[in-house]
Parts: C-alpha cells; structure tokens; sequence
C-alpha cells in the first residue's frame, strides 16, 4: 500500500474511549469526516479489502454513540441513495484485515530491512564495508523487488 491512497479505513468496534474523545476533539464535522475516521482507523486501499456489506457510517457511529436500539441496514451491494438509505460505506471480515495489515507490516519490515543494510555501508564508507554487508543489502533490495527481480 505503500504507493497507494487509502480509501477505506478499519476501524475496530466498538469504540474505545479513546477513539470517542478522538472523534469528539477533532469535531468532524468542522474538520472533515475522512479526517476523523483516519484519527481512530487504519487506512486501506481498494484492492487490499473486498467489502462484504455495505451500511450507512453515520448511522452506525450514531447508534453507537447513542446506544439507541434502532434497526441498521446492511447491504450486498452499494446503495447510493440519499441520508439514511445511503448504504456506501464498506464492511469486511476481520480476518481480511488482519491478512491485509500482516502484508503491509511485511512490506514495511522489507523497507526497514534494506534501509538499515544500506544505512549501515553508508557509516563505514564505500570501502571500508565488508562482503556480508554487501550482501545483506542486495538480499534486501531483492526482498523487496519480489520474486519476479
């Protein structure tokens, strides 16, 4: 995701107190919507999670923050209609997720690997670095060209 924009974001329910203090402080309305979901939620890009319904966002964070007993719609598919009909926002199974943070924290790992290997030639100089700090950093440079390098 690293050379993605997000355009979703997980956010675990429910919400801790922290996550409503979050979104209280940062008044989403006066300062953007996306802008509070991202304060309390992890990013995501379109192709790393398929939704597997579709329900109204605000609707939700009202009930949850109201703890009305209310009935809240779901759908298969996305529903652009307007207020309470509008059904856009995706849900995804957790374990989606989970795969999709264990890829990014794997990629990071990759992009940390080849930094601190280049990071580490860098200290000693051109010359003065050894055979297995030159190969630490080409295994990392493969790492992350994948196995098609």
């Amino acid at each position: 995701m690293s050379d993605q924009k997000p355009t979703g974001v997980f956010i675990r329910l429910p919400l801790s107190r922290e996550d409503e203090r979050k979104i209280h402080d940062l008044e989403p309305y006066k300062k953007g919507k996306e802008r509070a979901l991202l304060a309390i939620g992890t990013p995501v890009a379109d192709d790393e999670l398929k939704p597997i319904a579709y329900v109204n966002a605000e609707r939700l964070k009202w009930k949850i923050a109201t703890d009305n007993d209310f009935i809240l719609s779901f759908s298969g598919a996305p529903n652009l209609g307007k207020g309470t009909l509008k059904l856009a926002d995706g849900i995804v199974f957790y374990t989606d997720h989970q795969a999709a943070l264990a890829q990014r924290d794997a990629e990071i790992a990759r992009f940390r690997e080849y930094y601190e290997a280049s990071e580490a030639i860098n200290q000693v100089g051109i010359l003065g670095a050894t055979p297995e700090m030159y190969d630490r950093e080409n295994l990392a440079r493969k790492a992350l060209k994948g196995p098609d390098a």
